[in-house]
């Protein structure tokens, strides 16, 4: 007999051999009592009517089968998904007052682990100040699972000052009657979010009946919220294994390139355990093309141990797609842990959700710097405020930074040589101001504009021409046709510029500098005060970097919206987000003789975010990606998010305008070297420029051409790659450099 009330997973394996009703033996065998023996009867699945081996005549299939397996433990899991679940609460309010099921990121910053769709919440902040609340949630009265050992639940919780307080506990029911409340965890700080807790309830298996409970209690201040789900009462199985976590190649997206297939395993159970580990990987889109597969060998493997272990090595190409699994081997555990899978995506452009930003802010400055070669974003004021608040970001955290002078919101900004330039705004006082932030020095000093402006576009020429284009007067939300030039290296305005033509007043607008000579203007309100998707193309005289020549472009495509924000690399133009009717997520691309192109849509649709492209190393030395801070949405946002261009500058990069009267080549990289090579090259004119790696046997291995390199001094970066984008064998290399009217050749050793 199979025990009722426990759960089980089954194998189901297809059998001719027949038990049933104190009979055995083989279908097709006489005298088993169902009048059809002279029928070999083969076990049959998928099909509705399953017939014993006392079917009546009537019935065409019949369907042998064996049941394998073992008794899981038993336990408990309330979601939430599908509503309270039985769970009551006492003091008959609803929510926000009272505990509720409701959509889990309700608040970010008390967002409960793993929590789905839904979690229960509590809110008093939402509740407001007048409203004292005491209210505790209960789950369902249940009989303790089998061997029961761990109560446990995720939850997070914000207090204020230490007013209320957050408890969870459980009661048991044994004698005929409930025994006293247990309180297993008093929570009055903060938590939060995705935080797990746990308590060992072994000692109360012999229960008749147990019941769990959280409870708020609020003494009527804004005191903030909290959350619990994943609740459960189980107990660890003797033999169990899994897969806990697929940590490389990343699932969803990743860049073209070389990837590790790493997995953690755990042991679940009580017992040590031998078994195998098997991963796998196959490029979906060529066949299903078995790429990896690797299998290890755990011994004696500690129960609850975990091990992360590298499988092996996969070189994943761009636009396909891989899908890699990794299972554990190991007879009669429970299976439903065993494997773990996933998809990723394989393309060097696409956004990535960061990590938010420590506040909200709509209309932030932002800016990068590079200073002792550690590359760090850096976001400065905005609203609700407006606010003074400086932050810092270096890829993994933020921190906060030194504070603005002066509070400031809506205006423009630029990064040159390690120094952020904050332009206008639409706050008295920094709005005739360009406030310079030193960020080697950690200081700000400010300059005067030759009058004040909010919401300006912004370019940059050369690393020493800011560009201050349309916006507004502070006073107004009139767009302006304003056009005012700062020259970094003289610090003084230019006199007499060009300005915008009458009839193309911008405010709200993003800009860029792209190519020798190109100002282009993108976005923002026009001067008939609706959003345009007109393009503004400026054409800089080379002699005069205040004399423009304004005509249309190719307009933008999609919906025209303004607080856009935007930025250049490589000579492209990047366009994202912005608002106008609604908040919109449409990102563009626009390029030189190749006009718009259309790219995928922002993560969170939004307007007045701080916008900058930074320059992230990478194995192929840098490449652009454009990081969105903050934003509005009819609410303030926290969120970072940044677009992998895919567009790595590995090859030439021009340094400075110097000049010289000759050719020169100088290797910057050790000759012997294990990483990639980088070399200045110093050019009298403008040329083209070839450059090739040849290995010993006389093989070129890479050549890239360059059509056209203006006259300064450059940094050439080879990746130590092939044109397969394969890492070159350790060997000795030859590097070939020809210009219009020179070439040069050098020594490579590379080691692994």
């Amino acid at each position: 007999a199979i025990p009722g009330g426990a759960k089980y997973w089954i194998e189901i394996q297809p059998s001719n051999v027949f038990s049933v009703n104190g009979q055995t033996g083989i279908m097709s065998e006489s005298t088993i009592g169902n009048f059809q023996e002279f029928y070999f009867r083969c076990p049959t699945l998928g099909f509705s009517d399953w017939a014993t081996a006392t079917a009546a005549f009537t019935y065409t299939y019949e369907a042998g089968f064996v049941l394998y397996g073992n008794e899981l433990a038993s336990s408990y899991l309330w979601d939430f998904e599908d509503g309270p679940q039985g769970w009551t609460h006492t003091n008959g309010l609803a929510f926000p007052a009272g505990w509720a099921v409701q959509a889990s990121g309700l608040h970010s910053n008390a967002v409960s682990p793993d929590p789905g769709d839904s979690s229960m919440w509590i809110d008093s902040d939402a509740a407001g100040s007048g409203v004292t609340i005491l209210d505790t949630c209960y789950s369902p009265v249940v009989v303790p699972p089998t061997n029961m050992q761990w109560f446990k639940w995720g939850c997070g919780y914000q207090n204020y000052v230490g007013i209320d307080t957050f408890t969870v506990g459980f009661q048991t029911f044994s004698g005929g009657s409930w025994q006293t409340p247990v309180e297993v965890a008093l929570y009055d700080t903060d938590i939060g979010p995705d935080v797990w807790d746990s308590v060992d309830v072994s000692a109360y298996q012999g229960s008749d009946s147990i019941q769990l409970f959280f409870s708020y209690k609020d003494n009527g201040n804004w005191s903030w919220y909290a959350s619990f789900d994943n609740v459960s009462l189980f107990a660890p199985l003797g033999h169990d294994v899994g897969v806990t976590a697929i940590t490389s190649p990343p699932s969803g997206f990743a860049v073209p390139g070389d990837h590790d297939v790493i997995a953690t395993i755990h042991n679940f159970g009580t017992v040590q355990e031998t078994f195998n580990v098997t991963a796998t990987v196959y490029d979906t889109t060529d066949s299903w093309n078995q790429i990896l597969t690797q299998t290890i060998t755990l011994t004696d493997f500690a129960s609850l141990a975990d091990t992360t272990h590298t499988f092996g090595l996969v070189t994943f190409v761009d636009a396909h797609t891989y899908y890699t699994e990794v299972y554990t081997d190991l007879v009669d555990d429970n299976p439903s842990n065993d494997t773990l899978s996933q998809y990723t995506g394989c393309t060097s452009a696409f956004w990535e959700i960061g990590t938010n930003m420590p506040y909200t802010s709509s209309g932030p400055y932002a800016g990068y710097s590079t200073v002792g070669g550690n590359l760090n974003l850096h976001v400065f004021g905005g609203n609700p405020g407006p606010q003074s608040d400086h932050y810092i970001f270096d890829g993994t955290s933020w921190a906060a930074g030194t504070a603005l002078p002066t509070a400031s919101t809506y205006g423009g900004y630029c990064s040159v040589n390690n120094k952020i330039y904050m332009i206008g705004g639409r706050v008295d006082g920094p709005d005739s101001l360009i406030t310079i932030y030193d960020v080697a020095s950690d200081t700000y000093t400010t300059k005067y504009l030759p009058g004040p402006i909010g919401d300006p576009a912004i370019a940059t020429k050369d690393n020493n021409y800011i560009y201050i284009i349309g916006g507004c007067r502070p006073s107004g939300w009139d767009p302006t046709t304003i056009v005012m030039l700062y020259d970094i290296a003289g610090d003084s305005f230019f006199t007499s510029v060009t300005q915008l033509p009458s009839a193309d007043a911008r405010t709200c607008a993003t800009a860029g500098y792209i190519g020798n000579d190109t100002i282009i203007v993108a976005g923002g309100t026009d001067n008939t005060k609706g959003n345009t998707n007109i393009t503004l193309i400026g054409v800089v005289d080379p002699t005069d970097p205040a004399n423009i020549t304004w005509t249309h472009g190719i307009d933008k495509p999609g919906t025209a919206a303004y607080r856009l924000g935007g930025d250049v690399w490589n000579d492209k133009f990047y366009v994202t987000g912005g608002g106008g009717t609604g908040y919109y997520a449409e990102t563009h691309v626009y390029e030189s003789n190749v006009g718009w192109t259309t790219l995928p849509d922002k993560p969170t649709a939004c307007q007045n975010f701080g916008c900058v492209i930074v320059p992230v190393s990478t194995t192929k030395d840098n490449e652009g990606q454009l990081t969105t801070s903050g934003g509005y949405i009819g609410s303030y946002l926290s969120a970072f998010e940044i677009y992998h261009t895919g567009d790595v500058v590995a090859g030439i990069r021009k340094i400075s305008e110097i000049t010289s009267d000759k050719f020169t080549v100088k290797l910057l990289s050790p000759a012997i070297t294990s990483n990639e090579i980088k070399i200045s090259l110093t050019m009298q004119e403008n040329s083209f420029v070839h450059f090739s790696v040849i290995n010993t046997a006389g093989r070129t291995i890479i050549k890239d051409n360059y059509s056209s390199i203006s006259a300064g001094n450059h940094t050439l970066t080879w990746n130590a790659k092939d044109s397969n984008g394969k890492k070159v064998p350790a060997g000795t290399y030859f590097y070939h450099i020809e210009t219009k009217d020179n070439t040069a050749t050098g020594k490579l050793v590379i080691i692994r």
